[in-house]
């Protein structure tokens, strides 16, 4: 404005929509980490190969995501982990190795009792 503060109502609607490499899930665990993101950084969409960083994510919100995870899929999972794979592809091939090592886990546990 002429007295030098913003004028918000000129200011342009905010996107709603946020696209990375890839669009559409290729997998179930995709699919909720597509609808963990959306929710946590309120947008439309969420390409795959999108850097959660890059895009509006931080650390605060990040920590809203990792609790996501753990409730969905049920896993103990750390800011680290999420640190390093910032993208739904990444997040997702490592909770499904997650997921397979703790089932592999609970049943040598139980093989292992069987046998004694």
């Amino acid at each position: 404005t002429g007295n030098g503060k913003l004028d918000r109502a000129a200011l342009p609607a905010p996107q709603q929509e946020m696209h990375g490499s890839a669009g559409d899930p290729a997998t179930p665990t995709e699919e909720a980490l597509v609808d963990i993101w959306s929710d946590v950084l309120h947008v439309s969409s969420v390409g795959t190969d999108v850097n959660f960083f890059e895009t509006g994510g931080n650390s605060i919100l990040s920590l809203q995501v990792i609790d996501a995870i753990q409730e969905t899929f049920g896993i103990d999972f750390s800011a680290r982990l999420f640190f390093e794979n910032p993208t739904i592809t990444r997040l997702a091939e490592v909770i499904e190795e997650k997921i397979l090592s703790d089932i592999e886990g609970s049943l040598f546990t139980e093989g292992d009792s069987a046998l004694d």
